[in-house]
């Protein structure tokens, strides 16, 4: 058993297991601490949560090679966010008693998340200056004030800041388009997020040409440099470049000697190969012969020699030849083809 000195250390105070109402009352000036005592450690605090947090949202980002997939990811983070921040604090219903699916409004509000970091991402000082000036119509005072501090590709644009967000401004304010056409939001020219938004609007309009993908990606969002950005990023499409690709060429072979040797008359080298079965005309109708033609060529000038063979074998190719012959001439050289009636016909001759 142990000594009773010791049961304070391995069972704790009394007053631990009655309710709060016993426990004796909290000091109000707690005793001051030396600080050489030993017990004491000094912590050195460092602002490292900013870029950590930045460095895990880009990494987020960078994982996922659709705007689909990301905007689903991010929407789910968010009502994670939501349920956390509503267990915690105890207050209110339970944001999503029993959806277990994706709403519009929830993939809405991602898409802006990601298109808000992407912003902090490229244009923190824009965003710095026009923090205090979030009026949306008022684009004249904004676009005096960003004249000399917004850079060259945004200072034309007029930008102004919505709910955290920068649009590009203009004269559009009366318009009956939808406040997305009016005022798009603006995105850098390089980035993971505007290439994933275009590339959804590449796969959106059909793998269409530059023109095309940059007015359909206009009608929600204005691409710095957008032209040249749209370009450098369809040139990597596979898909176009399958479309795209030209059929390889076959490589010839030499021409034989007899084909580019001057000197000679017609048919002097003739190439000689059957093609049938032909139509020919019987009375007012066409009827299919199966006696096949003898097709002569010379191979120098492509002059053409045609006979009958009313049959395959090599005795009506005799004919044919002999007929030629004395029509146009003796042969010097003659090409064929290893059909079995040139054989026979080259073995018995």
């Amino acid at each position: 058993m142990p000594d009773e000195d010791c049961g304070i250390w391995l069972r704790g105070p009394e007053f631990l297991r009655r309710t709060e109402e016993y426990w004796p009352a909290r000091p109000v000036d707690l005793p001051p601490v030396d600080d050489d005592d030993p017990e004491i450690k000094t912590v050195k605090l460092v602002n490292v949560i900013t870029p950590h947090v930045n460095d895990c949202i880009s990494t987020f980002i960078q994982h996922y090679s659709t705007s689909k997939r990301l905007i689903k990811a991010t929407a789910w983070m968010n009502r994670f966010k939501q349920y956390i921040m509503w267990k915690f604090s105890g207050k209110g219903s339970h944001p999503h008693p029993s959806c277990s699916f994706l709403t519009v409004k929830e993939t809405d509000a991602a898409s802006l998340v990601i298109v808000r970091f992407a912003h902090r991402e490229v244009f923190p000082e824009v965003r710095n200056m026009l923090e205090d000036s979030d009026a949306f119509l008022n684009v004249t005072r904004q676009g005096s004030s960003t004249g000399k501090c917004c850079p060259s590709s945004l200072r034309k644009l007029r930008p102004i800041l919505v709910r955290g967000l920068l649009r590009i401004g203009g004269r559009l304010q009366n318009s009956p388009l939808n406040v997305d056409a009016r005022h798009p939001f603006v995105l850098p020219k390089r980035h993971h997020v505007t290439e994933l938004i275009i590339r959804h609007y590449h796969l959106r309009v059909g793998h269409c040409g530059t023109q095309y993908v940059l007015a359909a990606t206009r009608e929600r969002f204005w691409i710095v440099h957008g032209h040249s950005t749209v370009r450098h990023y369809l040139k990597n499409c596979q898909t176009c470049l399958l479309w795209k690709a030209r059929a390889c060429g076959q490589v010839m072979a030499p021409l034989p000697k007899c084909r580019v040797t001057p000197g000679f008359r017609a048919f002097s080298c003739t190439g000689v190969d059957y093609f049938g079965p032909i139509l020919v005309k019987v009375g007012r109708k066409h009827a299919k012969r199966y006696g096949y033609g003898c097709l002569f060529t010379c191979m120098a000038c492509l002059a053409v020699h045609l006979e009958v063979a009313y049959s395959l074998n090599s005795q009506f190719l005799f004919a044919s030849f002999f007929r030629f012959v004395h029509r146009r001439g003796p042969v010097r050289e003659m090409y064929r083809d290893r059909g079995t009636n040139f054989l026979l016909a080259e073995r018995t001759s």
